[in-house]
């Protein structure tokens, strides 16, 4: 008896200390050399949020404004409140102007999520691109596997302005190419594995990759999926200083 009590002590820990982790967010911050750019530009990314409620504590040690607030997909999920999708995007926007593109889980709640993007004015990329007044490009491919992204997407290869492309699946450059290498690829959708042991985990470790011939962040995203653990996989929310060199 008192082995068994004690086997369930030790999961009710373990199983809390998951929980604890799932909350425990990690800021990242990032430079990615961009060269022949102009000013240096600030965005603020993050992927995955599904039904996490958005912490104010999470986002002070960012700065008060940033160029862009990229969201990389998976707003909300099935069951998602509207209140906490309505607050996540209310407390994103006050750091610049939003930008996202689709996640497959998005497509589960696709109108009420696009009718809140357009409340905050928020500009959804679906396989097109825009580039802001500081001479940053944006590109967005749709979701690869809920949506319909295109083989092939073009952007103005004449830009000296640094050119992100933004796709919710680490694995769409696989099958759509860009007539313009990019300088920073932003992705998310693995949850880093989510739950790891170790190197071990059901899909790959989020983190800066040099991958397509590009730099590749994978975001471990900021909610989680299922069940409301992790371990060995922290949640990111990151802050990527384009650092320009001539």
């Amino acid at each position: 008896m008192n082995r068994i009590c004690g086997a369930a002590a030790a999961a009710a820990a373990g199983l809390m200390y998951m929980r604890w982790r799932a909350e425990a967010t990690k800021a990242m911050e990032h430079s990615v050399s961009v060269p022949g750019a102009g000013r240096e530009c600030r965005l603020l990314f993050i992927s995955d949020l599904h039904s996490r409620k958005l912490q104010e504590t999470d986002l002070q040690s960012f700065p008060e404004k940033v160029d862009a607030v990229i969201i990389g997909g998976d707003l909300a999920e099935l069951g998602t409140p509207v209140s906490v999708i309505d607050h996540n995007l209310a407390l994103l926007n006050r750091f610049g102007p939003l930008f996202a593109v689709r996640g497959n889980h998005d497509f589960r709640r696709l109108p009420l999520v696009e009718s809140l993007y357009k409340k905050y004015k928020a500009t959804l990329l679906i396989n097109e691109w825009v580039q802001l007044d500081n001479g940053l490009i944006l590109a967005g491919s749709d979701d690869e596997l809920a949506g319909c992204p295109d083989h092939i997407l073009s952007v103005p290869r004449e830009s000296s302005g640094p050119f992100v492309w933004i796709c919710h699946n680490p694995r769409t450059p696989e099958t759509v190419h860009v007539n313009r290498r990019p300088d920073l690829i932003l992705s998310g959708h693995t949850h880093g594995g989510q739950i790891r042991l170790g190197s071990f985990g059901l899909d790959e470790a989020g983190g800066i990759k040099e991958r397509f011939n590009s730099t590749l962040l994978i975001s471990n995203g900021y909610g989680t999926r299922k069940i409301p653990f992790r371990l060995g996989a922290a949640p990111h929310i990151h802050l990527l200083n384009m650092i320009n060199h001539r």
